[in-house]
């Protein structure tokens, strides 16, 4: 599962986290799933997000687990994006 927001950007500098991003890098990725011939038709199954819909927290918890989820929605998020960018 993709979940994607058109036009926001995690504000990761804000968390110390200084890595270059390619501002067309996400563009790129769903063009080539959308081409690819079995993961491509079924677009509706692992793209969240990219109509402007809300992700919610049942959403993320298909991919990640409560634990996980948890802190994603407390006052620790800034522990979590950390360690995720963590070179």
């Amino acid at each position: 599962m993709l979940l994607h927001r058109p036009g926001i950007n995690a504000p990761l500098k804000e968390y110390g986290i200084w890595i270059p991003t390619s501002p067309d890098r996400v563009a790129r990725i769903l063009e080539v799933l959308r081409a690819h011939e079995t993961i491509g038709p079924k677009e509706e199954e692992w793209l969240i997000g990219d109509d402007g819909s809300e992700v919610t927290r049942i959403d993320i918890l298909r991919t990640h687990s409560p634990e996980y989820v948890e802190k994603l929605f407390s006052n620790r998020v800034d522990e979590v994006l950390v360690k995720v960018f963590e070179l």
